[in-house]
């Protein structure tokens, strides 16, 4: 996967043919809400998600501990986008993850080199569906 496309997705607000300006308003109506503080991520751990029914699985890096800055922030942002109707919006819980590669062979979750990702921002993104773009509808800063 190109490095411009590599990210951590904390939210997942559905596919959108589509996408209404109301929906992006109150994303980021959500997003401004949501405050929260900077933090180191490290993965540590490489592994395949999802089942076997599927042709391609997410060959992703984990961390090893999910630092509770990420937990809170997550829990946040998600609190403040229920305020608003989602009616694709599905929470699954969250496994912080960052997909290298898609893959019919399975990969045995092992210890990788570890990896720090140093958190600062969060942003909105809208992913074209099936086109590999991305647009970036806006940014927040954590704070220090």
């Amino acid at each position: 996967m190109a490095a411009d496309r590599l990210h951590l997705t904390w939210h997942h607000l559905g596919d959108f043919v589509g996408l209404p300006q109301v929906s992006i308003d109150a994303a980021c109506e959500a997003a401004s809400r949501t405050k929260g503080a900077r933090f180191a991520l490290t993965f540590d751990r490489i592994a395949s998600l999802g089942h076997r029914a599927q042709r391609k699985r997410p060959v992703v890096l984990l961390p090893g501990v999910v630092p509770s800055a990420l937990s809170d922030l997550w829990c946040a942002l998600g609190q403040h986008l229920d305020a608003h109707t989602w009616p694709t919006r599905r929470v699954h819980g969250f496994t912080p993850h960052v997909t290298l590669l898609y893959d019919r062979q399975r990969v045995i979750a092992q210890p990788v080199e570890p990896l720090v990702w140093d958190i600062t921002a969060f942003v909105l993104v809208r992913s074209l569906l099936g086109q590999t773009q991305h647009q970036h509808l806006g940014r927040w800063l954590l704070e220090n």
